[in-house]
């Protein structure tokens, strides 16, 4: 190589020494440009996956606390108390439980069969079905007893996530008790009343969910299985802290279209800046021996 390059001319060396370090330069700022490129479509795709699986969980717990603060105002109520513990008034529960928010009420006692079941319109044909998994859940949520102990009306009630029918089901259980604390604590333990709600999160409402959200094929999965192709999951986990399914969405990879979009375009101007400084090197250099022959 070295032999080749002395039998060039003056001006062919010149150019040579010249522009090969251009040229060297050029590809170094070219690769380090994609370098950055590229760690910054994974950063922005490793931001998706933590966002978008944060904006899942905040939306579940939205609905479980909307669907707790509903049972309380159903719990928490003097009249409830009279006519379900006091003296149960089948009439009255009838009248009163029932519900344009929740798809199924259920009436119960520790340990005792359900005393009252009430099911959404909606929801009219899965029956025993749903309001069984509706009272095992609720029955499964750890110190179920100590709900009507808690200091404040707000520490009466508790929202959960469940399985049901191949659903997601959030859940709300919460005492039955006057709204006044004291007396609610005075009889506390006397083996009360609990009233249970379910809300159903068909495929149907994952979706339109996952349209609220911006994320694609939002659905809900019981067999955790690895998600297939380009897609995320979140597993959900009921409130004794047993894995119930994974949620879904497809992983959009926000990065790796920014990066499909300008990476070539800035990739080509550093090479035609390349080009440029070569030319210009070539015409200085040629100017030079000229000069000095």
């Amino acid at each position: 190589m070295t032999l080749m390059v002395a039998n060039f001319k003056p001006s062919q060396r010149a150019w040579l020494s010249v522009g090969a370090p251009i040229l060297g330069l050029v590809l170094v700022i070219a690769l380090g440009a994609a370098a950055v490129f590229v760690g910054f479509a994974q950063q922005q795709n490793r931001a998706f996956q933590q966002d978008s699986s944060r904006l899942v969980s905040n939306a579940l717990n939205e609905r479980g606390r909307a669907l707790a603060n509903t049972t309380l105002d159903y719990a928490s109520w003097n009249d409830a108390y009279q006519h379900v513990t006091v003296r149960w008034d089948p009439t009255w529960i009838k009248n009163n439980y029932y519900s344009a928010v929740a798809d199924g009420f259920v009436i119960f006692r520790k340990s005792q069969p359900s005393r009252y079941a009430w099911l959404s319109q909606s929801r009219q044909d899965q029956g025993s079905r749903l309001t069984l998994g509706l009272r095992r859940a609720a029955e499964a949520l750890p110190n179920l007893t100590g709900l009507d102990a808690a200091p404040t009306a707000a520490g009466t009630v508790r929202h959960a996530l469940t399985a049901i029918d191949d659903n997601l089901a959030i859940i709300a259980v919460a005492a039955i008790a006057p709204e006044d604390n004291a007396i609610r604590l005075e009889g506390r333990g006397d083996g009360g009343d609990y009233l249970a709600s379910v809300k159903l999160l068909t495929p149907e409402d994952l979706a339109e969910l996952g349209n609220t959200l911006s994320l694609g094929n939002l659905h809900f999965d019981t067999a955790d299985a690895a998600p297939a192709g380009q897609e995320l999951s979140l597993t959900l986990h009921d409130a004794a802290g047993v894995p119930i399914g994974v949620l879904r969405w497809n992983d959009q990879r926000p990065g790796d279209a920014a990066l499909a979009a300008q990476l070539p375009p800035v990739v080509f101007g550093l090479l035609l800046v390349g080009a440029l400084a070569l030319i210009l090197a070539r015409a200085l250099v040629m100017r030079h021996v000229a000069s000095v022959s």
